[in-house]
């Protein structure tokens, strides 16, 4: 066979193009399709996990003022709930759900936290700690604002 004759053979025909851009398009549809459920879609599983979790956290912020023993076993019902539902996510929002929730439970450990160390502080002798407990409230503002706003979203989203 000689090279005139080769390249006279057809490989590639208008139709085989019309299949390959087909299937292109159809797979990027279905990567778009994809991408876009999974950042706009909660799953119901990760919705009731995440409304316990939610509800067991709100629970526990009424209790920050409370005894610690109760507020404890609260806590550790939160934090199973949160485990739980980062368990049944499924999406990409699912995740972010989750780490929303983690999030402010967090925040609400930190200020339960600060609030027994504020008491320890103030009936301290030395003058210096108490002066270093009474510092910078900004950060308790912008963390509360913070923990406001979380609420606000988690209730927004999950109700």
């Amino acid at each position: 066979m000689k090279l005139r004759e080769f390249l006279q053979i057809e490989i590639w025909s208008k139709r085989t193009s019309r299949r390959i851009l087909i299937g292109l398009v159809v797979i990027a549809f279905g990567f778009a399709l994809f991408y876009a459920v999974s950042t706009r879609w909660t799953s119901p599983a990760e919705r009731n996990a995440g409304r316990e979790a939610l509800a067991r956290i709100d629970t526990l912020q009424s209790l920050l003022n409370g005894s610690d023993e109760e507020y404890g076993a609260v806590d550790s019902q939160a934090k199973k709930k949160v485990d739980e539902a980062g368990q049944s996510s499924l999406t990409l929002r699912d995740k972010q759900i989750v780490a929303a929730l983690s999030v402010y439970l967090d925040l609400i450990e930190m200020e339960k936290s600060d609030q027994k160390f504020r008491l320890k502080v103030s009936s301290s002798s030395d003058e210096r700690l108490r002066k270093m407990a009474l510092q910078n409230p900004q950060t308790f503002r912008v963390r509360q604002q913070v923990r406001d706003l979380l609420n606000h979203n988690l209730h927004r989203v999950l109700d």
